[in-house]
């Protein structure tokens, strides 16, 4: 775990190139290290959002801020409490059924700052206990406070990561290719010691052949 100025520090030495000309490309290349991590389902993201209810006739609702990854949304009808399916936003939003009822689908919608979820099919006809777990989207990296520290696991996947993707923003593709299996490598060791859901990121961006 460390700090952004932490970060900058280690990738100059990795890189061995430093000075202000660079931080922006730094900034850069640290957090796409981050977001490419970011983009695994770990435990340790996990989150219980906060719950909310239906209203007659609505299907979006507002979903936390550090929402990024849907684990699972449940609705409580009064006798029961069940899974929403994943649906699309043409069905729940644009052609719902005509009767409202019991929803039974949900969608993920709005912005990166601004997430929310459309929940129907059937349109809500009344309130419904709404529940569901998340994981976490991790905050921009840009100073020396508290909140600016990176929980990922070691500093090598996220060193590495940037280093690969700083080596690309100063037009160096060779150096960038070189770095690309130690950050994969890193990564290959992180999923071997960090529980996640789902696929890994070794498996969505698999080595290169040859």
């Amino acid at each position: 775990m460390s700090n952004y100025t932490t970060l900058v520090t280690m990738l100059e030495e990795f890189t061995g190139i430093s000075g202000s000309n660079y931080s922006v490309r730094q900034s850069r290349a640290i957090n796409w290290a981050q977001r490419a991590i970011n983009s695994v389902r770990w435990d340790f993201l996990f989150a219980e959002g906060t719950g909310f209810n239906t209203a007659q006739s609505d299907k979006q609702y507002t979903l936390k801020s550090d929402f990024l990854l849907p684990y699972k949304f449940y609705l409580n009808n009064g006798t029961s409490t069940n899974e929403l399916i994943q649906g699309i936003f043409d069905d729940i939003v644009t052609n719902p059924p005509s009767s409202e009822g019991v929803p039974k689908y949900f969608c993920l919608g709005g912005t990166d700052t601004y997430p929310t979820v459309y929940i129907g099919c059937p349109t809500a006809d009344a309130a419904y206990a709404v529940t569901y777990g998340y994981y976490k989207k991790l905050s921009t990296l840009s100073g020396t406070g508290e909140s600016d520290i990176s929980i990922i696991w070691g500093d090598d996947p996220i060193i590495l990561g940037a280093a690969y993707k700083f080596w690309q923003y100063v037009e160096l593709p060779q150096k960038a290719d070189l770095v690309f299996p130690q950050f994969w490598q890193a990564m290959k060791e992180m999923e071997e010691n960090v529980p996640f859901i789902g696929k890994s990121w070794t498996e969505t961006h698999p080595l290169p052949q040859g």
